[in-house]
């Protein structure tokens, strides 16, 4: 017989008890069981018959007006978990047309180009995702041009605003195709029920969320593959603290550009204003490009072109027409490159998309047979703030980019580089392989574990003054059926019994015989310290014994701490 079992509630006197009594934290051993036969069917019919508890599925919904807060979080599947507190303001979605750079605190449904070609100072940028794709955050994706009021400047906007609902892909196996990122985020949905969310590519999928309070939410995207969350029902009036898991395709952040017609994906793009499709072409055939051209050569011409722009305190000389003066001017920063990019490629027939966050613009060209990819134009400001990414990891692409690098693009990264200096830890490769990696590739932070034994008791290390943690969770055994959840509860404790409140906390199998960890999911602690959620199981995942492993990287007060 199949026990699908639930935890009891934990009762925290109870947990700190056991431990000042000695005993070794639980050792809990799941059993992945394969769903066939009649029987199995009707443990998952009676299953699907009662009313989950979706703590880790709910999906958020999002309002281009409302506040966004965020916290970096998960160190994909190597087992690091990395919380830092988004120090920013909140995003409170569409607020008119905007102008210039994107305001930290905004989405704003149109862009229109400015004249404004000096280099910026440092920004802040705020880190959603971990590993971090800084400064590439999609905040607000425009994919197609209009007229403004005066009959000739291109506008940037959404062709379809209209939001559609984004599933959350529960139980999904890992796809050696595609990575994986968690993001954390606060949410207030006091100024209406839609807030952005932000994603790090538009082929992303949602695998997971989970809301703090608990609050029924769904997640939409729009024509441009913008993300939101949407709260159901009566919004709640206080901040609601979100982690989700979002995965993307590889080819997303580096490609080989095949060769094809320039204009074969042009079905899939949206109508292109008369008057801009010619200037656009006017220009375009003053780089030797046409809608004959091959692809890969209008793409490698456009990049070579974009990239060589120069930031500068005068603005290329004004005719009346920013595009043609910015394009043919080769001044400006990255919003003023990725805008001229975008009114180009589009002429040509590309599907091609303008990009933005609060410190950096950069574009998106559909490619056939593999979708979106991202390209980085350059200029950018000279330095993000030091706490936006110190200590992280940054993603690393699994093809390096191959498009043209002219001296000025080199030489802006290579100052921006050495102002951040040692603020940013170095990547390690082993870590971006996706969910299923060794323990022994934990890298530059596997210190951070090194206090743990394999019983998941901590010894203090020497040069740390944190105090102690401890998590206990409720079983010592879960029978689940794959493609169903593994519900778990549990309770992080002090060293004098006390609650430990707003922990991430990490959830994932380990296999018996390899030291190897497959992430679940995550959530937090409560007030009172406790945890809890049901944990979508991968419908691929083999039969077999696997140890629990439960784990958070503690906080400013509290040290690390593993239960597995």
């Amino acid at each position: 017989m199949i026990n699908h079992s639930r935890s009891k509630a934990l009762e925290p006197i109870g947990l700190w008890s056991a431990w000042v009594r000695g005993r070794r934290a639980v050792l809990a051993v799941v059993s992945v069981l394969v769903a066939c036969g009649l029987m199995l069917q009707g443990v998952a019919e009676q299953a699907a018959k009662a009313s989950p508890r979706l703590l880790h599925e709910r999906v958020l919904q999002v309002d281009p007006e409302e506040p966004l807060r965020a916290v970096a979080a998960f160190d994909q599947g190597s087992g690091r978990v990395a919380v830092a507190q988004y120090k920013g303001p909140a995003l409170t979605g569409d607020a008119g047309p905007g102008q210039g750079q994107e305001a930290p605190n905004q989405r704003s449904p149109r862009f229109r180009p400015d004249r404004d070609t000096s280099l910026p100072g440092t920004l802040s940028y705020f880190p959603v995702f971990d590993p971090t794709v800084a400064p590439f955050k999609r905040l607000t994706t425009l994919d197609s041009l209009v007229l403004a009021s005066d009959g000739r400047t291109p506008l940037l906007s959404v062709s379809q605003p209209a939001r559609v609902g984004v599933d959350i892909e529960r139980g999904a196996g890992q796809d050696a195709r595609r990575d994986r990122f968690v993001g954390e985020v606060t949410v207030d949905f006091s100024k209406g029920q839609v807030v952005p969310l932000p994603s790090v590519a538009p082929e992303a999928h949602v695998l997971s969320l989970t809301t703090t309070p608990a609050v029924h939410v769904q997640v939409q995207r729009d024509g441009a593959d913008n993300f939101y969350l949407v709260a159901k029902g009566d919004a709640p009036q206080g901040k609601v603290r979100v982690n989700f898991i979002m995965d993307a395709p590889r080819t997303y952040f580096g490609s080989d550009i095949p060769s094809a017609p320039v204009d074969v994906l042009a079905a899939r793009a949206p109508p292109l204003p008369g008057s801009i499709r010619r200037r656009g072409l006017l220009f375009a055939a003053e780089l030797g490009l046409s809608p004959r051209s091959d692809l890969r050569t209008a793409i490698y011409a456009l990049v070579a072109h974009f990239r060589a722009f120069e930031e500068s305190a005068e603005p290329p000389q004004d005719t009346g027409d920013v595009y043609l003066d910015l394009a043919r001017g080769k001044r400006g920063i990255c919003r003023h490159r990725v805008y001229a990019f975008v009114i180009t490629a589009q002429a040509l027939g590309m599907v091609a998309r303008f990009v933005q966050n609060e410190a950096h613009s950069f574009a998106e060209v559909m490619l056939p047979n593999s979708g979106f990819m991202r390209i980085d134009l350059g200029g950018a400001a000279g330095g993000l703030s030091a706490d936006a990414i110190a200590g992280r990891r940054m993603y690393q692409p699994a093809q390096p980019d191959h498009l043209p690098r002219p001296k000025a693009y080199e030489d802006a990264y290579a100052e921006a580089a050495q102002a951040l200096g040692s603020n940013v830890t170095p990547p390690d490769p082993a870590d971006l392989v996706g969910r299923w990696l060794p323990v022994a590739a934990m890298g530059t932070d596997r210190s951070t574990f090194e206090a743990m034994n394999v019983q998941g008791e901590q010894t203090e290390a020497a040069s740390d003054t944190r105090l102690p943690l401890l998590l206990v969770v409720g079983d010592e055994h879960y029978d689940v059926i794959r493609g169903q959840a593994l519900s778990l509860e549990g309770a992080a404790r002090g060293p004098s019994g006390e609650a430990v409140s707003g922990l991430t906390v990490e959830i994932s199998l380990g296999t018996a015989m390899r030291n190897e960890r497959l992430l679940l999911g995550v959530t937090q602690t409560d007030a009172e310290g406790l945890f809890a959620g049901d944990f979508p199981v991968p419908v691929d995942l083999a039969p077999g014994d696997y140890r629990l492993v439960v784990l958070t990287a503690g906080n400013q007060h509290y040290q690390p701490s593993m239960v597995r």
